[in-house]
């Protein structure tokens, strides 16, 4: 039977390579599984964690909130697929905030809302003049991993890595240098894997 390799299925794998009597204790593995899927996570830029999202250009609205799952808009497209073209947003509030001129939006901008999940705002110049479609290539926000549902943004085939980095991180804390490095070692060899998936992804988008 194939593994999802939730993170259920993740901390049992935990569980299973540190050995029966020692830590295994769910919520503290549960914390090393994040620690190690955050490692990875923050050691590029991955391809699985962008996205194309539509959304909608508001009739004389001049910025759109996108949701929680969005950590940053990379790109973005009017209604026949044209990019349009973004500028940092200290230029745009000195050019545009403050015009009211209305028509098909040309420029955008972002900034993230003084939120605690700080929220991505895109906003617009010209104003849109009436309601149509849009897309968004966005960066995702990966959530904090529970046992209640929330699982890697990692492809199925390579998650376990996650859960090899967070041993090797958690080995690493108990001066474990032998466990550690056995556990890098599995990480390793699904990281380069995904490192070469990765960059036929990069090649593909170029």
């Amino acid at each position: 039977m194939a593994v999802n390799w939730s993170t259920v299925e993740l901390i049992d794998l935990m569980v299973q390579k540190y050995g029966v009597g020692t830590a295994t204790d769910r919520a503290d593995l549960l914390r090393w599984l994040n620690a190690g899927n955050d490692a990875i996570l923050a050691a590029r830029a991955w391809w699985f964690m962008e996205n194309i999202q539509s959304f909608s250009f508001i009739e004389a609205t001049p910025k759109i909130t996108f949701g929680v799952d969005v950590a940053d808009v990379l790109d973005i497209w009017d209604a026949d697929d044209n990019p349009l073209s973004w500028m940092d947003a200290r230029d745009f509030d000195h050019l545009y905030r403050p015009t009211s001129a209305t028509g098909a939006a040309e420029i955008w901008s972002t900034y993230h809302m003084d939120h605690p999940q700080q929220l991505v705002v895109v906003q617009f110049w010209l104003i849109p003049i009436a309601t149509v479609n849009g897309k968004a290539r966005i960066r995702l926000v990966q959530t904090a991993l529970n046992e209640g549902g929330v699982g890697p943004l990692i492809p199925q085939e390579y998650r376990i890595a996650a859960a090899f980095k967070g041993l090797e991180l958690m080995a690493m804390k108990s001066d474990s240098a032998q466990n550690a490095s056995q556990y890098k070692a599995e990480a390793d060899e699904l990281l380069v894997k995904m490192m070469a998936e990765d960059a036929r992804h990069t090649k593909g988008r170029g």
